[in-house]
């Protein structure tokens, strides 16, 4: 209840407040199209959603998995999938595996280490249809293969779950929409997490949440703090066998001068962006030092790196030379 300040909890008790925050989340997004609310196909989001997935695996004594997404979600899901015995095809829309986070170089290295495990990689590609078939589901991709499986996994993103702030009136975009303080179309509210849109702002990341409710708590105590972008936070992929850590973004930027490490034929890769002296973007294949010196200088906002200083990171696990 806007005008009367309060709200109603599932309990049926009334809570009174002079401001509110809402941190509602997100939710796993599932296609509307046909066959995606089939029994079989699942998301994970939840650790109730781990284990309706497990239960179904040992129920139906799967053998073979399909994972839709080929992000860090996806390809950690399916690793799991293929500990537990399956079969797994992973399918990523994009021509390379974690494209918001890698190069292409040090995604070529991902894709055949995946393949060599045992993971069928198809990239460039997506699900066009998905039927039953007997107790399996069967499915068609964009190139027109089939596939037949008894699961499917969706790892394709999420989507602001905005149900309570519709009802509270609140302005709403793609998600409930905020200024730099958090503060909603209501002054009297504020949002912040994967809820949230703020231009500019990466969703679906625990750093950023916790970043926008650490702004709306001060301007909350009467502070005037204010959600400052940030760079794509460093991410580690949990998968046996490989260390890939990145940070920042590789989109394209003339102002920003990039410096590898590494060769074509080494499963070992740095691959640094830097811009006026500043690290901005990093991807690091087996260069567990070179990642951790990176991300430690990227984080300090008066460091100005010279090209030495540079050369000196990236030769933290002795990989060659620099080029």
């Amino acid at each position: 209840d806007v005008k009367g300040k309060n709200i109603k909890l599932g309990t049926g008790e009334t809570v009174n407040y002079d401001k509110l925050v809402l941190a509602t989340g997100a939710k796993a997004f599932v296609p509307e199209q046909e066959g995606y609310q089939l029994p079989g196909v699942f998301t994970l989001r939840s650790a109730e959603d781990a284990l309706n997935i497990r239960s179904w695996v040992q129920q139906k004594q799967a053998k073979r998995a399909i994972v839709l997404g080929g992000g860090v979600l996806g390809i950690e899901a399916a690793e799991a999938l293929l500990q537990l015995g399956l079969k797994v095809s992973l399918i990523h829309t994009d021509a390379y595996l974690m494209n918001r986070q890698l190069d292409k170089k040090s995604s070529t290295i991902l894709d055949t280490f995946l393949r060599n495990k045992g993971i069928r990689v198809f990239t460039n590609n997506r699900i066009d249809k998905i039927e039953p078939s007997g107790e399996m589901l069967k499915v068609r991709l964009k190139d027109r293969k089939i596939l037949v499986t008894d699961i499917i996994l969706l790892c394709i993103g999420v989507r602001s779950d905005t149900e309570l702030a519709k009802k509270a009136g609140l302005k709403i975009n793609r998600g409930v929409v905020v200024d730099a303080t958090m503060q909603t179309s209501n002054p009297d509210i504020f949002c912040v997490g994967d809820a949230a849109e703020l231009p500019g702002a990466m969703g679906g990341l625990w750093s950023v949440g916790s970043d926008q409710g650490k702004v709306a708590a001060n301007v909350l105590l009467g502070g005037d703090k204010q959600y400052q972008l940030q760079n794509l936070p460093a991410v580690q992929l949990k998968v046996s066998g490989i260390d890939l850590k990145s940070f920042g973004s590789f989109e394209s930027d003339e102002d920003v001068e990039s410096v590898y490490s590494g060769t074509n034929t080494s499963n070992r890769w740095c691959h640094v962006r830097v811009k006026q002296g500043h690290l901005v973007a990093g991807v690091f294949v087996n260069s567990p030092m070179a990642a951790n010196a990176a991300m430690s200088a990227s984080k300090k906002s008066d460091l100005v790196l010279s090209s030495q200083d540079i050369q000196d990171i990236l030769a933290k696990d002795e990989i060659g030379k620099i080029s």
